[in-house]
């Protein structure tokens, strides 16, 4: 008991002088901090520095896997939109929504390489437009390829993806989705060339209608990258894609600039192709021996029909809501493979040419 007490009162004495030395120390650090002068804020350093902090460059290094971050900043991210477990999908309409996705996985996967495999082999079938088609055919495909199939994976496993594969798949979602938009106004200005202008079409002079899908799909995606906007996990879903409920300007930013760069103008180049095309085909009786353009000015109602419910999720996280109905979220994303799968029946095979070779006439 005497040495316990020796020992506590060592320990006291030892703590007090530490004290002691450390109130000495604060008294000279409070006495520099008061001689140095304030740090610019609008030096280079700083900027950088409150960039680097409220920016989510270092949240996806730290937090979404691809660096040190504990178990609580990982489930805060993945549970962003304050869902808890119990308000995600239940068992039975998750596994509805992975077998919608194996479903329209397959038969994407079978239409789109048809379409592919018969531009290779078929030399009929080698011009600039159906060039044109066939590039949408290989974008869907990948996409199919890759996000059906993770989808169907996590849906029926009820299994939310995390980390490096939540950032791919929801990097990757915005990168084909806006790729597969502007392919659509590309093949609507390609026909308006050939049927209006009557411009054949050869590589050499439509070799711009497929650099053009480049100018947004391969920029817009990784503005997220840099802090405008985030992926993160759906609300209700397993799978990834830009956060709609994250009430920031970077958000609001990433939203103006995929509508007004992407699929507002997309649509409106698209619907005035295809009224010019229709008019033009009416009054020459084209729709005689080409009946594909015939109805062709539904193709961009279609398109707007698949981002239809999307636009509508993302618009609400625009105007500040904090929770977005599960009729909204889940067809929305559902609407778009859907749309993906559908495309190569009505941009491909809806082509005389294709029909020609398909049923021998």
């Amino acid at each position: 008991m005497v040495k316990k007490k020796g020992g506590s009162k060592s320990a006291k004495s030892g703590k007090g002088s530490k004290g002691k030395g450390k109130g000495k120390k604060s008294k000279r650090a409070k006495s520099a901090a008061v001689d140095r002068p304030p740090p610019d804020p609008n030096s280079p350093g700083a900027i950088l520095a409150a960039f680097y902090i409220s920016h989510s460059v270092r949240d996806y290094l730290m937090v979404r896997g691809f660096g040190p971050a504990t178990s609580a900043k990982k489930k805060k991210v993945m549970n962003v939109s304050g869902l808890a477990d119990s308000e995600l999908l239940d068992e039975t309409l998750s596994l509805a929504v992975g077998i919608f996705y194996s479903i329209t996985g397959v038969i994407g996967v079978v239409a789109h390489s048809i379409v592919i495999l018969l531009f290779i082999f078929k030399s009929e079938l080698r011009n600039a437009s159906i060039g044109l088609v066939v590039q949408l055919s290989v974008i869907d495909l990948f996409c199919i390829i890759t996000h059906n199939c993770t989808a169907a994976i996590a849906y029926i496993r009820t299994k939310p993806m995390t980390g490096i594969v939540c950032l791919l798949y929801g990097l990757s979602s915005q990168n084909l989705g806006l790729l597969e938009m502007a392919m659509v106004a590309s093949i609507a200005l390609d026909r308006f060339l050939f049927y209006v202008r009557e411009s054949s079409p050869t590589f050499a002079n439509r070799w711009y209608l497929y650099a053009y899908p480049l100018i947004t799909g391969l920029t817009l995606p990784f503005l997220p990258m840099i802090g405008i906007g985030e992926y993160t996990q759906i609300q209700y879903g397993y799978t990834c894609d830009i956060n709609w409920l994250e009430d920031t300007l970077g958000f609001r930013y990433y939203i103006v600039v995929g509508f007004l760069l992407n699929i507002f103008p997309n649509f409106v180049i698209s619907l005035i192709c295809y009224i010019k095309i229709t008019q033009y085909i009416l009054k020459d009786e084209i729709a005689k021996y080409d009946k594909s353009m015939k109805y062709s000015i539904l193709l961009p109602f279609s398109m707007i029909l698949e981002f239809s419910l999307y636009s509508v999720g993302a618009l609400m996280g625009f105007a500040g809501a904090t929770k977005i109905p599960v009729y909204i979220v889940i067809p929305g994303m559902c609407f778009i493979k859907a749309g993906m799968v559908y495309n190569a029946f009505s941009y491909g095979f809806a082509l005389r040419e294709y029909k020609s070779i398909i049923f021998n006439r």
